[in-house]
């Protein structure tokens, strides 16, 4: 399968086709700029990754491989924010008097 269109995969299952804009930049040599990092980022890594001489199914599997890493980092961070959010109490609001 060739990464063009991998990537079509994936802007398909991303708002806003930014995917497909980030990964046109990158096959340009050009600075990555589409206003959405996540997109950016997408498609950085399946293109980082992407191996030319595999068969489809590894190529698939390669994508599903990093993009299953992200959103374990992600939930990592996303956790570690809420067990500090339920750690620190959280003040009570100051009523005005009336």
């Amino acid at each position: 399968m060739r990464l063009d269109a991998i990537i079509r995969i994936a802007d398909k299952a991303y708002p806003d086709g930014l995917v497909g804009q980030a990964y046109k930049q990158i096959k340009a040599k050009k600075p990555v700029s589409v206003g959405d990092t996540l997109a950016e980022f997408i498609a950085r890594e399946i293109t980082e990754t992407y191996e030319p001489t595999a068969g489809t199914k590894v190529q698939l599997d390669e994508a599903i491989r990093v993009m299953e890493t992200a959103v374990r980092e992600v939930e990592a961070v996303r956790s570690a924010l809420a067990i500090e959010r339920e750690l620190k109490p959280v003040k009570p609001k100051k009523r005005r008097a009336r």
